[in-house]
């Protein structure tokens, strides 16, 4: 892995879940890292 890929986290699809890709994000805030979201964010699932 590149050194710059450190500090970058990716997240796939979510599906909804609102919650758990808030919980992902404030992570990422807090290890000062970039978010790339790759995937679906509300196409079904309950949020």
């Amino acid at each position: 892995m590149p050194p710059w890929a450190e500090g970058v986290l990716v997240i796939g699809d979510v599906h909804g879940q609102a919650r758990l890709f808030q919980a992902a994000v404030d992570l990422a805030t807090a290890e000062r890292r970039y978010v790339l979201s790759l995937g679906d964010l509300v196409d079904r699932g309950p949020d």
